[in-house]
């Protein structure tokens, strides 16, 4: 499988040959009474409708568009199982399902997974064997704001900028038929500096007599350029080290990725082949800014929160995901700011063969109490470990505008949380920034950033035309929203700035907002966004910008895109907001 090719591959980043997607129709059935479980409906229950998964039911993709809370849902699905021999197994993936996931085969439970928005698998070798397998998934989803939740709302009806739920299995679900002791993991370390690569194969489970050693190849456009093989380094994991000659570095403009081929051995029978890929690149951070590769990098972000009018939360293709990030290419951006959402995994891969900087944010709860702060830890700890090879992420974002963490500019307990997210991150991930509060009450953060939605660029200026340095010495609140820029007890420690959310231009319409006044027509449009990005681009304290938004949210009309992904700007339109962003550099701007 070419590298190229791998976008309807649920996980681009350990590949295998022989999978089964179970996307498609499913049985499905509300249980607004909760009488599933005393039921025994995992044995068996009469459904009430056919969904399409991984279509949510609120969604009009899933066949069902009922946008009405229903706390309990349930899946079934008939699966034949292909021949296998005593050695071999399958595994079942959920790419993402929200909230508390309860899965069973032929009525024998497999587990129970909490969280929304990252993969987790079930071995099905306790059914095994067997031609056909019934899966029944119970989902338990609610309105709470102690779970982390995102855009997603916690009342009844959408408000503001906050849109409808997402309940149960919204990304793809998936099966591979595997060798019973198998790599379930690749780590690639890649050092830039010295042409060096670290693939770390871990084994399902700790049979280090099973399989002797790991050979590794590293491609290059389907050159061999590197290859090698390690013996066992303890019970379940091999360590092979390779140098690749004249490394080339991944960046926006030459986003270059080497290939992977991992092959697990016993002797001369091959027990388990995956593929994966790397990019060679490094990240360092100073007070002016972001250095991609030893290079100062303005940073040019479109906020984008990944909803589609008619299938939520789930992109409807990845010619849908791959079409948005060529308007973000259009438009003249160099990343975005995925808001509130960790996106479907081949975001990410697209991403990372378009050269595309992307900030990673977690979705956020809305209340603080030991139960949030233990469900987005855990959670949170799972993202990271997931998506944090791709070398399109350039900083990790835990938290936005104090929410989950209300009290956070003067709470002691809850600045205590968002220093043990940052030591968490940075535990898991020393490469990376971490933007511990996005927007204002900033506590332990390798990023200061600001939110301004001010109408104009002449507002913009006022505020922070003077550098902004009376704000970071604390004599003068930043004032937007009428939060300070730092929570008490915390200073400026010469962090680059980053003006990471404005703009959010919305023209006249009955039916949704934008920031400021709504706009007329496109030569009003332009005006504005032109007088804004005149203005930061005068202001040398930021190191980039994040633009509010890419496409329409259900009633947030302040989009570049419709919902629909329709162009609102001419053609003339386009190109003078591309023309207005690519002129962003740290020469222009300082």
């Amino acid at each position: 499988m070419k590298l190229e090719n791998r976008t309807e591959y649920p996980r681009p980043q350990l590949v295998r040959d022989d999978w089964t997607s179970l996307d498609g129709a499913w049985d499905f059935a509300f249980d607004d009474a909760d009488e599933g479980l005393k039921n025994h409906w995992e044995r068996g229950f009469v459904p009430t409708h056919k969904i399409r998964v991984p279509f949510s039911y609120e969604t009009k993709a899933s066949g069902i568009g009922d946008p009405s809370v229903h706390e309990v849902v349930w899946y079934r699905k008939r699966i034949a199982v292909p021949a296998m021999n005593d050695r071999q197994t399958l595994l079942l993936h959920f790419e993402g399902s929200d909230y508390e996931t309860t899965v069973w085969a032929n009525g024998v439970l497999l587990g129970t997974h909490t969280g929304g928005y990252e993969r987790f698998s079930f071995d099905l070798k306790k059914v095994l064997p067997t031609d056909e397998i019934t899966l029944v998934v119970r989902v338990f989803d609610s309105l709470s704001t102690e779970q982390p939740r995102g855009k997603q709302r916690y009342r009844p009806e959408s408000w503001g900028c906050w849109y409808v739920q997402t309940t149960g299995i919204w990304k793809s679900v998936w099966m591979e038929r595997v060798q019973k002791t198998h790599l379930s993991r690749l780590v690639i370390n890649a050092d830039a500096d010295r042409g060096t690569v670290v693939v770390t194969g871990i084994l399902n489970e700790r049979r280090k007599t099973y399989a002797d050693r790991l050979i590794v190849k590293v491609y290059r456009d389907g050159e061999t350029v590197a290859e090698g093989q390690a013996g066992a380094d303890g019970a379940d994991k091999f360590l092979c080290t390779l140098t690749v000659p004249n490394a080339r570095r991944w960046r926006p403009e030459d986003p270059a990725l080497y290939e992977v081929e991992a092959r697990l051995m016993r002797g001369e029978e091959t027990i388990d082949t995956v593929r994966s890929y790397f990019g060679f690149r490094t990240l360092a951070w100073k007070r002016d800014g972001l250095y991609l590769n030893g290079e100062l990098t303005y940073l040019r972000l479109v906020l984008d929160q990944g909803y589609w009018k008619d299938s939520g939360l789930t992109p409807p293709s990845t010619d849908a995901l791959r079409a948005d990030l060529d308007a973000v290419v259009r438009y003249g951006y160099n990343g975005m700011r995925k808001h509130q959402k960790i996106e479907d995994e081949r975001f990410l891969f697209l991403c990372d063969l378009y050269g595309i900087l992307v900030f990673g944010e977690m979705a956020a709860a809305y209340a603080y109490s030991e139960e949030a702060e233990a469900r987005f830890t855990d959670e949170w700890e799972r993202i990271v470990v997931q998506n944090g090879q791709h070398p399109c992420i350039v900083a990790w974002v835990p938290f936005n505008e104090s929410w989950g963490i209300p009290k956070v500019a003067s709470d002691r307990r809850q600045q205590a949380f968002t220093e043990r997210i940052y030591a968490l991150t940075k535990s898991l991930d020393p490469t990376r920034p971490v933007i511990a509060n996005d927007g204002w009450e900033h506590t332990r953060s390798d990023f200061v950033t600001i939110h301004d939605y001010r109408e104009n660029g002449d507002e913009l200026s006022a505020m922070h035309g003077d550098g902004d340095e009376a704000v970071l010495r604390g004599e003068r609140s930043y004032s937007w929203y009428g939060q300070k820029l730092f929570a008490s007890g915390y200073a400026y420690e010469g962090q680059p700035l980053l003006l990471s959310e404005y703009g959010g231009i919305a023209f006249a319409c009955e039916d949704g907002w934008g920031y400021g006044k709504q706009v007329a027509s496109e030569k009003d449009y332009l005006e504005r966004f032109l007088s804004q990005n005149d203005a930061i681009r005068k202001m040398p304290q930021f190191s980039g910008f994040c633009y509010t938004q890419l496409t329409d949210v259900e009633q947030e009309k302040n989009g570049l895109l419709t919902a629909d992904r329709e162009e609102k700007l001419s053609e003339q339109g386009v190109a003078a907001l591309y023309a207005s962003n690519t002129a962003f550099s740290h020469s222009t701007a300082r």
